[in-house]
Protein backbone atom coordinates (compact mmCIF):
# COMPACT_ATOMS: atom_id res chain seq x y z
CA UNK A 1 0.00 0.00 0.00
CA UNK A 2 1.25 3.48 -0.79
CA UNK A 3 0.96 6.40 1.60
CA UNK A 4 1.18 8.99 -1.20
CA UNK A 5 -1.35 11.79 -0.84
CA UNK A 6 -3.75 11.95 -3.79
CA UNK A 7 -3.51 14.78 -6.28
CA UNK A 8 -6.83 16.50 -6.84
CA UNK A 9 -7.74 16.72 -10.50
CA UNK A 10 -7.83 20.31 -11.72
CA UNK A 11 -10.44 21.45 -14.20
CA UNK A 12 -8.63 24.67 -14.95
CA UNK A 13 -5.58 25.40 -17.06
CA UNK A 14 -2.36 26.88 -15.82
CA UNK A 15 -2.18 28.32 -12.33
CA UNK A 16 -2.03 31.87 -13.73
CA UNK A 17 -4.56 31.00 -16.42
CA UNK A 18 -2.93 32.56 -19.51
CA UNK A 19 -5.50 33.68 -22.03
CA UNK A 20 -3.40 33.16 -25.16
CA UNK A 21 -0.18 31.61 -26.40
CA UNK A 22 1.83 34.77 -25.72
CA UNK A 23 0.82 34.82 -22.05
CA UNK A 24 1.50 31.09 -21.78
CA UNK A 25 4.98 31.58 -23.21
CA UNK A 26 5.62 34.42 -20.76
CA UNK A 27 4.73 32.11 -17.89
CA UNK A 28 6.90 29.34 -19.34
CA UNK A 29 9.80 31.77 -19.78
CA UNK A 30 9.48 32.92 -16.18
CA UNK A 31 9.55 29.33 -14.91
CA UNK A 32 12.42 28.37 -17.21
CA UNK A 33 14.53 31.18 -15.74
CA UNK A 34 13.90 30.03 -12.17
CA UNK A 35 16.39 27.97 -10.19
CA UNK A 36 13.51 26.22 -8.43
CA UNK A 37 12.53 24.08 -11.42
CA UNK A 38 14.45 20.89 -12.34
CA UNK A 39 17.66 21.51 -14.27
CA UNK A 40 16.30 19.67 -17.29
CA UNK A 41 13.76 22.50 -17.72
CA UNK A 42 15.97 25.47 -16.88
CA UNK A 43 16.44 27.72 -19.90
CA UNK A 44 13.97 25.67 -21.98
CA UNK A 45 10.75 27.65 -22.10
CA UNK A 46 9.31 25.47 -24.87
CA UNK A 47 9.76 22.29 -22.83
CA UNK A 48 8.25 24.01 -19.80
CA UNK A 49 5.18 25.03 -21.81
CA UNK A 50 4.59 21.52 -23.15
CA UNK A 51 5.11 19.94 -19.72
CA UNK A 52 2.62 22.35 -18.16
CA UNK A 53 0.07 21.53 -20.85
CA UNK A 54 0.56 17.81 -20.23
CA UNK A 55 0.09 18.44 -16.54
CA UNK A 56 -3.06 20.46 -17.12
CA UNK A 57 -4.59 17.56 -19.06
CA UNK A 58 -3.97 15.02 -16.31
CA UNK A 59 -4.66 17.24 -13.31
CA UNK A 60 -1.23 18.58 -12.36
CA UNK A 61 -0.58 22.28 -11.78
CA UNK A 62 2.48 23.82 -13.49
CA UNK A 63 5.00 23.30 -10.69
CA UNK A 64 3.69 19.80 -10.01
CA UNK A 65 4.01 19.01 -13.71
CA UNK A 66 7.61 20.20 -13.86
CA UNK A 67 8.51 18.14 -10.79
CA UNK A 68 6.78 14.96 -11.91
CA UNK A 69 6.95 14.89 -15.72
CA UNK A 70 10.25 13.95 -17.32
CA UNK A 71 11.22 13.80 -20.99
CA UNK A 72 13.31 10.70 -21.62
CA UNK A 73 14.42 9.83 -25.16
CA UNK A 74 11.89 12.41 -26.41
CA UNK A 75 9.07 10.55 -24.63
CA UNK A 76 7.06 12.38 -21.92
CA UNK A 77 6.74 10.24 -18.80
CA UNK A 78 5.61 10.65 -15.20
CA UNK A 79 7.57 9.37 -12.21
CA UNK A 80 6.10 6.28 -10.55
CA UNK A 81 4.98 7.88 -7.28
CA UNK A 82 3.08 10.60 -9.14
CA UNK A 83 1.39 7.88 -11.17
CA UNK A 84 -0.16 6.48 -7.98
CA UNK A 85 -1.24 9.93 -6.83
CA UNK A 86 -2.96 10.68 -10.14
CA UNK A 87 -4.88 7.41 -10.08
CA UNK A 88 -5.95 7.84 -6.45
CA UNK A 89 -6.96 11.43 -7.09
CA UNK A 90 -9.18 10.45 -10.02
CA UNK A 91 -11.83 9.06 -7.66
CA UNK A 92 -12.06 5.91 -9.78
CA UNK A 93 -9.67 3.77 -7.75
CA UNK A 94 -10.90 1.65 -4.84
CA UNK A 95 -7.49 0.34 -3.85
CA UNK A 96 -3.92 -0.42 -4.89
CA UNK A 97 -2.23 -3.41 -3.23
CA UNK A 98 1.43 -4.27 -3.66
CA UNK A 99 3.15 -7.46 -2.50
CA UNK A 100 6.64 -8.95 -2.70
CA UNK A 101 7.53 -12.64 -2.78
CA UNK A 102 11.16 -12.95 -1.61
CA UNK A 103 11.36 -16.63 -2.54
CA UNK A 104 10.68 -16.00 -6.24
CA UNK A 105 11.69 -12.34 -6.24
CA UNK A 106 8.38 -11.38 -7.77
CA UNK A 107 6.54 -8.09 -7.32
CA UNK A 108 2.75 -8.13 -7.51
CA UNK A 109 0.33 -5.23 -7.87
CA UNK A 110 -3.44 -5.63 -7.60
CA UNK A 111 -5.71 -2.70 -8.39
CA UNK A 112 -9.47 -2.29 -8.42
CA UNK A 113 -11.41 0.27 -10.35
CA UNK A 114 -14.87 1.15 -9.11
CA UNK A 115 -17.47 -1.07 -10.73
CA UNK A 116 -14.88 -3.42 -12.23
CA UNK A 117 -13.18 -6.64 -11.04
CA UNK A 118 -9.71 -6.58 -9.51
CA UNK A 119 -6.77 -6.71 -11.92
CA UNK A 120 -3.34 -8.09 -10.98
CA UNK A 121 0.02 -7.69 -12.68
CA UNK A 122 3.40 -9.16 -11.73
CA UNK A 123 7.02 -8.53 -12.61
CA UNK A 124 9.75 -10.92 -11.50
CA UNK A 125 13.52 -11.11 -11.51
CA UNK A 126 13.19 -13.59 -14.37
CA UNK A 127 11.14 -11.05 -16.35
CA UNK A 128 13.83 -8.45 -15.76
CA UNK A 129 16.50 -10.90 -16.86
CA UNK A 130 14.64 -11.75 -20.08
CA UNK A 131 14.24 -8.03 -20.78
CA UNK A 132 17.96 -7.43 -20.23
CA UNK A 133 17.54 -5.16 -17.18
CA UNK A 134 19.53 -7.02 -14.51
CA UNK A 135 22.85 -5.63 -15.72
CA UNK A 136 21.72 -2.06 -14.99
CA UNK A 137 22.87 -0.33 -11.81
CA UNK A 138 19.34 0.55 -10.68
CA UNK A 139 18.35 -3.11 -10.68
CA UNK A 140 21.58 -4.23 -9.04
CA UNK A 141 21.22 -1.72 -6.21
CA UNK A 142 17.45 -1.84 -5.64
CA UNK A 143 15.93 -4.88 -7.30
CA UNK A 144 12.74 -5.05 -5.24
CA UNK A 145 11.94 -1.38 -5.79
CA UNK A 146 12.44 -1.55 -9.56
CA UNK A 147 10.40 -4.74 -9.94
CA UNK A 148 7.60 -3.23 -7.83
CA UNK A 149 7.55 -0.09 -9.98
CA UNK A 150 7.27 -2.16 -13.15
CA UNK A 151 4.44 -4.33 -11.81
CA UNK A 152 2.58 -1.27 -10.56
CA UNK A 153 3.08 0.58 -13.84
CA UNK A 154 1.61 -2.28 -15.87
CA UNK A 155 -1.41 -2.53 -13.57
CA UNK A 156 -2.19 1.19 -13.43
CA UNK A 157 -1.63 1.86 -17.13
CA UNK A 158 -3.82 -1.09 -18.11
CA UNK A 159 -6.71 -0.26 -15.77
CA UNK A 160 -6.56 3.56 -15.73
CA UNK A 161 -5.49 4.37 -19.28
CA UNK A 162 -8.15 7.10 -19.50
CA UNK A 163 -6.77 8.82 -16.41
CA UNK A 164 -3.12 8.70 -17.48
CA UNK A 165 -3.92 9.63 -21.10
CA UNK A 166 -1.02 7.72 -22.61
CA UNK A 167 1.69 8.98 -20.27
CA UNK A 168 4.32 6.37 -19.61
CA UNK A 169 6.26 5.72 -16.42
CA UNK A 170 9.67 7.40 -16.29
CA UNK A 171 11.39 4.46 -14.61
CA UNK A 172 10.03 2.24 -17.38
CA UNK A 173 11.05 4.53 -20.24
CA UNK A 174 14.58 4.66 -18.82
CA UNK A 175 14.81 0.94 -19.60
CA UNK A 176 14.03 1.44 -23.29
CA UNK A 177 16.96 0.88 -25.68
CA UNK A 178 18.88 4.12 -26.11
CA UNK A 179 18.31 5.97 -29.35
CA UNK A 180 21.28 6.19 -31.65
CA UNK A 181 22.15 8.28 -34.66
CA UNK A 182 21.33 6.16 -37.70
CA UNK A 183 22.57 8.75 -40.21
CA UNK A 184 25.41 7.03 -42.12
CA UNK A 185 28.74 8.81 -42.43
CA UNK A 186 30.50 8.83 -45.82
CA UNK A 187 33.19 6.47 -44.50
CA UNK A 188 30.84 3.93 -42.97
CA UNK A 189 28.54 4.03 -45.98
CA UNK A 190 31.43 3.26 -48.28
CA UNK A 191 32.54 0.32 -46.14
CA UNK A 192 29.08 -1.17 -45.73
CA UNK A 193 27.94 -0.55 -49.29
CA UNK A 194 30.89 -0.81 -51.71
CA UNK A 195 28.52 -0.57 -54.65
CA UNK A 196 26.38 2.22 -53.23
CA UNK A 197 24.45 4.63 -55.37
CA UNK A 198 26.98 7.32 -54.54
CA UNK A 199 29.84 5.30 -56.05
CA UNK A 200 27.76 4.64 -59.17
CA UNK A 201 27.12 8.36 -59.57
CA UNK A 202 30.82 9.13 -59.10
CA UNK A 203 31.72 6.57 -61.77
CA UNK A 204 29.29 8.21 -64.15
CA UNK A 205 30.76 11.63 -63.50
CA UNK A 206 34.29 10.29 -64.03
CA UNK A 207 33.35 8.64 -67.31
CA UNK A 208 31.84 11.87 -68.58
CA UNK A 209 34.87 13.85 -67.43
CA UNK A 210 37.28 11.56 -69.34
CA UNK A 211 35.43 11.94 -72.64
CA UNK A 212 36.60 14.52 -75.20
CA UNK A 213 35.02 17.89 -74.64
CA UNK A 214 33.06 17.78 -77.86
CA UNK A 215 31.51 14.46 -76.88
CA UNK A 216 30.54 15.41 -73.34
CA UNK A 217 26.90 15.14 -72.42
CA UNK A 218 25.16 16.47 -69.33
CA UNK A 219 25.69 14.02 -66.51
CA UNK A 220 22.64 12.76 -64.71
CA UNK A 221 23.30 12.93 -61.00
CA UNK A 222 21.06 10.96 -58.71
CA UNK A 223 20.47 12.60 -55.37
CA UNK A 224 20.81 10.42 -52.30
CA UNK A 225 17.56 10.18 -50.33
CA UNK A 226 17.63 11.78 -46.91
CA UNK A 227 18.09 9.34 -44.01
CA UNK A 228 14.80 8.41 -42.39
CA UNK A 229 14.31 9.24 -38.71
CA UNK A 230 12.67 6.14 -37.23
CA UNK A 231 12.53 7.37 -33.63
CA UNK A 232 8.86 8.43 -33.60
CA UNK A 233 7.67 5.27 -35.33
CA UNK A 234 9.76 3.16 -32.98
CA UNK A 235 8.20 4.81 -29.94
CA UNK A 236 4.69 4.31 -31.39
CA UNK A 237 5.25 0.59 -32.05
CA UNK A 238 6.69 0.07 -28.56
CA UNK A 239 3.69 1.86 -27.07
CA UNK A 240 1.29 -0.33 -29.05
CA UNK A 241 2.99 -3.50 -27.82
CA UNK A 242 3.11 -2.37 -24.21
CA UNK A 243 -0.51 -1.24 -24.35
CA UNK A 244 -1.76 -4.63 -25.51
CA UNK A 245 -4.34 -5.88 -23.02
CA UNK A 246 -4.53 -9.43 -24.39
CA UNK A 247 -2.39 -11.96 -26.22
CA UNK A 248 -4.39 -11.27 -29.38
CA UNK A 249 -3.70 -7.54 -29.20
CA UNK A 250 -0.07 -8.29 -28.40
CA UNK A 251 0.24 -10.58 -31.43
CA UNK A 252 -1.23 -7.96 -33.73
CA UNK A 253 0.97 -5.16 -32.38
CA UNK A 254 4.12 -7.29 -32.40
CA UNK A 255 3.50 -8.59 -35.93
CA UNK A 256 3.05 -5.06 -37.24
CA UNK A 257 6.09 -3.77 -35.36
CA UNK A 258 8.30 -6.67 -36.46
CA UNK A 259 7.36 -6.18 -40.11
CA UNK A 260 8.17 -2.48 -39.82
CA UNK A 261 11.48 -3.22 -38.09
CA UNK A 262 12.44 -5.51 -40.96
CA UNK A 263 11.71 -2.75 -43.46
CA UNK A 264 14.06 -0.37 -41.68
CA UNK A 265 16.95 -2.77 -42.03
CA UNK A 266 18.25 -1.66 -38.63
CA UNK A 267 19.18 -4.55 -36.35
CA UNK A 268 19.18 -2.34 -33.26
CA UNK A 269 15.55 -1.39 -33.91
CA UNK A 270 14.63 -5.06 -34.44
CA UNK A 271 16.36 -6.06 -31.20
CA UNK A 272 14.56 -3.30 -29.29
CA UNK A 273 11.15 -4.35 -30.64
CA UNK A 274 11.89 -7.97 -29.74
CA UNK A 275 12.93 -7.00 -26.22
CA UNK A 276 9.81 -4.91 -25.53
CA UNK A 277 7.56 -7.61 -27.01
CA UNK A 278 9.14 -10.35 -24.91
CA UNK A 279 8.70 -8.31 -21.76
CA UNK A 280 5.02 -7.60 -22.43
CA UNK A 281 4.29 -11.20 -23.44
CA UNK A 282 5.73 -12.42 -20.16
CA UNK A 283 3.44 -10.02 -18.29
CA UNK A 284 0.35 -11.15 -20.18
CA UNK A 285 1.17 -14.82 -19.58
CA UNK A 286 1.56 -14.27 -15.85
CA UNK A 287 -1.72 -12.32 -15.69
CA UNK A 288 -3.72 -15.28 -16.95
Amino acid sequence: MSNIAPITQSKGGFLMEPQNLQEAMQLADMLANSNLVPKSYQGKAGDVLVACQWGSEIGLKPLQALQNIAVINNVPAVWGDALVALVRGSGLCEYIKQDWDPSTKTATCSVKRRGEPEETRTFSEEDARLAGHLSKDTYKKNLQRMLSIRARAFALRDVFADVLKGLKVAEEVEDYPAERDITPTPASSQQEKPASRTSVVLDRIKSVRDKPVEQQEPATIEVEPQPVDHSNAYADHCAAIEGAASVEEWTSAYTTAWAWAGETGDQTIADGIKQVAGERKAQLNKAK
